[in-house]
C-alpha cells in the first residue's frame, strides 16, 4: 500500500485557494492550522494576494519554497483538476480536494473526475476526495477540514482513529459510548451555536429529552444530512445540526 503518512500526518501543508476570511470554509481551514498548533510550515496559495491571514502567500504551487506533504485544494471543480495536475507535477506527496461537482454531478462531472484521477496516478499521489470534508490528526495538529466542528476548540490526542465516508456515521459512532448516548439533546441546545443552514427537506423532529444516540439514528434514517428541528410541546426550541450533536458527544468521550 502507498504510504499515507503525508496525508494523515503531514510535515508541511499547502492550501490552494486560501482565503483571508477566517469565517469562510477555505479560510477556516487556514485558521485551524494557525490556531490549532500545527508546527510545520503552511503555504497559502492565492494568485490574488501576497499575504493571507498573516502568512506569505504564493501565486502557484510551483512557487512554494519547500517540499509539500499535503496540499489542500479549496477551489471549484474545474480549477481543482488543474490544481491537482500542478501538485503532481510539483512533487506534492498527497492532496485533499474539497470541491463537489464530480462523478455525483452527471457525465460532465465524471469526465472531470477521470481527469483528476489520471493526474494523481501519474505520480501515485494519494488524493482524499473529491467532495471531501477533509481530515485531521490531533497528534500533529493538522486540522485540514472546512467543518465548523473546531470553532469551539481542538481535541487532545486520543487512542482512536476513524476513516469514514459519512459525517453522520462518525456522529453515530461517537454516540455509542455510554455517556454520550445517555446525554440529552437539551445539553446540545444549551452548548451549541445556532447554525445558518435552514433549507433542508423534511428534517427529522427531535424532542429535547431525546438521547444523542436517538438523534444520531434519526438523522441517519431520514438522510437529512444537515439539520434536525427540536420541538417541545409543539413549539420550536432550536435547530440542531449533526455537528452540534457530535460536539456534545465528544465532550463525554
Amino acid at each position: 500500500m502507498r504510504d499515507l503518512s503525508p496525508l494523515l500526518r503531514p510535515r508541511s501543508i499547502a492550501m490552494i485557494g486560501a482565503s483571508s476570511d477566517p469565517r469562510r470554509g477555505n479560510g477556516r481551514t487556514l485558521r485551524y492550522l494557525i490556531e490549532g498548533g500545527y508546527a510545520g510550515p503552511v503555504y497559502p496559495v492565492n494568485p490574488n494576494r501576497s499575504e493571507v491571514q498573516g502568512l506569505r502567500a504564493y501565486t502557484r504551487i510551483e512557487d512554494v519554497p519547500g517540499p509539500v506533504d499535503a496540499a489542500i485544494v479549496a477551489v471549484p471543480a474545474a480549477a481543482a483538476v488543474q490544481a491537482v495536475q500542478a501538485c503532481a507535477e510539483a512533487g506534492v506527496r498527497s492532496a485533499i480536494v474539497y470541491a463537489a461537482g464530480f462523478a455525483e454531478a452527471g457525465e460532465g462531472g465524471r469526465e472531470l473526475q477521470a481527469r483528476l484521477v489520471e493526474a494523481a496516478c501519474r505520480t501515485c499521489m494519494p488524493v482524499l476526495g473529491p467532495n471531501s470534508l477533509g481530515a485531521f490528526d490531533a497528534r500533529s495538529r493538522s486540522f485540514m477540514t472546512f467543518s465548523s466542528m473546531f470553532d469551539d476548540g481542538y481535541p487532545e490526542v486520543g487512542r482512536i482513529g476513524m476513516v469514514t465516508q459519512s459525517e453522520l456515521l462518525r456522529l453515530s459512532m461517537s454516540a455509542l459510548g455510554g455517556g454520550p448516548a445517555e446525554s440529552s439533546i437539551q445539553q446540545a441546545i444549551e452548548q451549541r451555536t445556532f447554525v445558518a443552514q435552514v433549507m433542508v427537506r423534511n428534517p427529522p423532529t427531535l424532542a429535547p429529552d431525546d438521547t444523542l444516540a436517538e438523534a444520531a439514528h434519526k438523522l441517519v434514517a431520514t438522510r437529512a444530512g444537515a439539520l434536525a428541528v427540536v420541538e417541545s410541546d409543539g413549539r420550536l426550541v432550536g435547530i440542531l445540526s449533526e455537528i452540534d450533536v457530535l460536539k456534545v458527544a465528544m465532550a463525554y468521550l
